[in-house]
């Protein structure tokens, strides 16, 4: 939980700061381009990093954590 609070944190604060200096350097359209290269990075990327190995059919085989089996309805 607290890493999710402070990676939260730290993604508005440097969101806000980048905003600003995109904003003082360049101009207000700028903006509008900036979360089309994040977005082209974030479709790119996770072919090339993510194994192409397909998971079992309970889709547990790489999870690190053991789960209970589900409960069964009489």
């Amino acid at each position: 939980m607290v890493t999710w609070c402070g990676l939260s944190v730290l993604g508005a604060t440097v969101g806000n700061l980048l905003a600003g200096v995109i904003l003082s350097l360049l101009s207000w359209r700028w903006t509008f381009g900036a979360p089309l290269a994040v977005a082209a990075g974030a479709l790119a990327l996770p072919p090339r990093l993510l194994p192409r190995t397909a998971p079992d059919r309970a889709g547990l085989s790489t999870c690190p954590v053991p789960f209970p089996p589900p409960l069964e309805r009489p």
